[in-house]
């Protein structure tokens, strides 16, 4: 081949991968560093209710909530304190979303239907931690979509909360927990009974070897997702049955390699030398 026509070759080589370098340029910005219109409302939010949130909650809010807007959502929120998150979540929803507010004090009973607060449909008085309040609750919304915790923040009552409502919340529904920098304990929890036990989402894959029955929160569990002072979990919809199935398809195949012997025989080499 002559000089010229490795320049040639060269010059195209290079052509190709310059083409290849600008069509495959990748968009690094995340759904996470959007600016929200849950931001934008709490931007302008100057005056009126008071609303108090971390900043990086919106996107978290955005990512898991959009699907929900301009329906007949039922949202729950716990801890409502000055009333601005009721008047968020009734611009955010729209208005044929069915907004109940969850709070100790009966001061904040005045917030019910009242479009200085969003007009959320019901405020309901009484402790998160208390099982009984939480059962009436349940019997007065047999239907509940979305649960926003942002009320004591106290460990024991996140997990009553959460243990008590989640089995009742729809299929396809959402709980959400904020501020759980103020108790740990309460990510952890979830880790070590929503995710890591024998009946949490990853346990399914022993399940599934042993072929036991699959637990409720394997069954209806869909997502279990940690973020900075929020945790959240999403349940599955009604569309696709849960299935736990190792598939194969194509027909051909690389002989198998057992990780676990292939590790041991390692192991067992590097002690003998």
């Amino acid at each position: 081949m002559t000089t010229i026509q490795l320049l040639l070759v060269a010059l195209a080589s290079s052509c190709m991968w310059c083409c290849y370098a600008i069509s495959a340029k990748v968009d690094l910005d995340s759904p996470f560093d959007t600016t929200t219109s849950l931001e934008t409302f709490f931007d302008s939010n100057a005056k009126g209710p008071g609303l108090y949130k971390f900043r990086n909650y919106f996107a978290v809010y955005e990512h898991h909530l959009q699907r929900f807007r301009g329906t007949d959502v039922h949202v729950l929120e716990i801890g409502i304190y000055s009333g601005g998150s009721m008047k968020m979540w009734r611009s955010y929803f729209g208005p044929t979303a069915n907004i109940t507010g969850v709070d100790l004090a009966p001061s904040t009973k005045v917030y019910e239907r009242n479009p200085k607060y969003g007009s959320p449909n019901q405020i309901l008085i009484g402790s998160q931690g208390n099982m009984s309040f939480l059962t009436e609750v349940m019997r007065l919304l047999p239907r509940i979509d979305v649960v926003l915790d942002d009320g004591s923040h106290f460990f024991p009552h996140q997990v009553t909360t959460l243990d008590a409502l989640y089995e009742h919340l729809a299929p396809g529904g959402v709980f959400l927990c904020e501020d759980v920098h103020a108790t740990k304990e309460f990510a952890k929890h979830v880790f070590e009974h929503y995710v890591d036990s024998a009946d949490g989402v990853i346990g399914a894959y022993g399940k599934h070897r042993s072929r036991q029955s699959f637990s409720t929160i394997q069954r209806t569990t869909a997502e279990v997702s940690f973020y900075a002072s929020q945790v959240v979990l999403e349940k599955r919809g009604t569309k696709r049955p849960f299935t736990f199935n190792s598939e194969r398809r194509g027909t051909e195949w690389n002989p198998h390699i057992d990780m676990a012997d292939s590790v041991g025989r390692r192991q067992s080499t590097r002690s003998d030398g």
